[in-house]
């Protein structure tokens, strides 16, 4: 074997069978949650959504009162 190849094959490369089981399981679980488009974490997005939108709502204000308070100066 290649020097190269002894260096990159030091265990960590290798595929556990107990690993690849549970990738698959949790590939199927992100898919049922895909398809039914539920999910436990569905409030903390729409939350994090909201608290974004009102955020730059107010920035926007913000922004343009101090553009109105500058002209009127």
């Amino acid at each position: 074997m290649p020097p190269a190849l002894a260096r990159a094959d030091d265990g960590h490369m290798r595929n556990h069978p107990h690993e690849t089981e549970r990738a698959v399981e949790k590939v199927h679980e992100l898919e049922h949650i895909a398809d039914v488009g539920d999910s436990p974490k569905t409030p903390l997005i729409l939350i994090g959504e909201v608290w974004v939108v009102c955020s730059a709502v107010v920035l926007v204000i913000l922004a343009l009162s101090l553009i109105a308070y500058r002209l009127a100066a």
